[in-house]
């Protein structure tokens, strides 16, 4: 999947965790890299956090497509839930 090189690439050529070790990055821009990388639990652990730290980005987890490959994880449904999105 060349999605999935790319975001290996990217990750590679800008580690935004190494990043987060001595400044501030946003945990959800963190998942997004691990959502591109397969890397289903360390993507919601990113979630999870971007969740505690009220990240803007967060209003867009039941609709934005980046977001299709962790749809059926029960961490993911908990975490829509735990959103409290209208219906």
């Amino acid at each position: 999947m060349h999605w999935q090189a790319d975001a290996r690439r990217r990750s590679a050529s800008s580690p935004l965790e190494a990043r987060s070790e001595i400044g501030y990055v946003p945990a959800d821009r963190i998942a997004v890299i691990h959502i591109g990388l397969g890397e289903t639990d360390r993507a919601l652990g990113y979630l999870e956090q971007a969740l505690e730290e009220r990240a803007g980005f967060m209003v867009y987890l039941k609709i934005d497509s980046v977001f299709d490959p962790l749809r059926s994880a029960p961490r993911f449904q908990a975490l829509i839930r735990r959103m409290n999105f209208p219906e």
